[in-house]
């Protein structure tokens, strides 16, 4: 193992794993504030799911899955 992935497993040891889950959400959350990141985000989930019921879902549907 590298010197730097060292460094990141000690930083890792440090997050209690009952912060994971909020450190994620708050990550997610400034991503899909990029208006990139979203417009690519629906594409795909458009892409998938254009020619289904669920098509006017795609909006919520590509957030639920991020």
């Amino acid at each position: 193992m590298g010197v730097v992935q060292e460094q990141v497993q000690r930083v890792r040891r440090l997050i209690p794993v009952r912060a994971l889950p909020g450190l994620a959400r708050r990550r997610v959350d400034k991503l899909w504030r990029d208006e990139e990141y979203r417009t690519a985000q629906e594409a795909h989930m458009a892409y998938l799911l254009e020619h289904t019921v669920r098509a006017p879902e795609i909006p919520q549907l590509a957030r639920e899955y991020t």
